[in-house]
């Protein structure tokens, strides 16, 4: 008896979970196709950046397809994630060939916006340049559901369905599961080399969103210098 109610549950609880997923992507997906190719992204140019010091978060907006159903996935503006490294504007990105060092000014994106950790010291700035470039030639992580569906285990509908709440409510840290491994997607740079440095953005069994820094923006605690206010 107790275990036909049991599984009663899980399959009411699955349901609810692919349910409101399904709800939540029908409605992103007709807001998706309503505004693209019609974006209304915020052209910029270098000459427009301010002064970046290191440290500072870097959130993106891109048009590949690959970005445009992250935005999807996350209902967020943004879909990708670096940080600057020094006063050259060189960023430390994870890309689809792993983590690397370039400039943003060579970055192909549509729009950005930049965020400031409050209060940081000339030293402590350097600590979290210096911890995103330890990562520099790590692998782009391509099975990161994968890993995490394995690691979340039995506990993956109630995982997905906060996750999805947080996400389409846009109600700060988005509880996806962080596997602390040699594979990187783009915000664990960010994530990795905050945390190592002593100023961990989010709690360190949750993954970092770049929807997590503009939310994170919104409520104060980082400083937005440049870009669009949006999450």
């Amino acid at each position: 008896m107790l275990r036909k109610a049991l599984c009663c549950v899980a399959i009411l609880t699955i349901s609810g979970v692919v349910a409101v997923g399904m709800g939540g992507l029908l409605v992103s997906l007709v807001d998706f196709i309503n505004k693209w190719p019609n974006d209304d992204t915020v052209r910029w140019t270098m000459d427009d950046l301010p002064e970046l010091l290191p440290g500072d978060i870097v959130i993106e907006r891109h048009s590949m397809i690959s970005s445009r159903l992250l935005q999807l996935g996350l209902h967020s503006y943004w879909n990708h994630i670096t940080v600057i490294v020094n006063s050259d504007y060189y960023i430390v990105e994870n890309t689809g060939n792993g983590v690397v060092l370039e400039n943003l000014e060579n970055d192909t994106n549509l729009a950005i916006a930049v965020y400031r950790y409050p209060d940081l010291s000339e030293e402590e700035r350097d600590r979290i340049a210096w911890e995103a470039m330890t990562l520099v030639g790590k692998e782009n992580d391509w099975q990161i559901v994968l890993r995490s569906v394995r690691e979340a285990g039995w506990q993956t509908p109630i995982i997905l369905t906060k996750a999805l709440w947080a996400l389409w409510t846009d109600d700060g840290d988005v509880p996806l599961p962080h596997i602390v491994d040699d594979y990187l997607v783009c915000s664990e740079v960010v994530q990795e080399a905050y945390s190592q440095a002593g100023f961990p953005l989010v709690a360190d069994e949750y993954l970092l969103l770049p929807k997590n820094v503009a939310i994170m923006g919104r409520d104060g605690e980082l400083e937005r210098l440049f870009g669009p206010d949006k999450i």
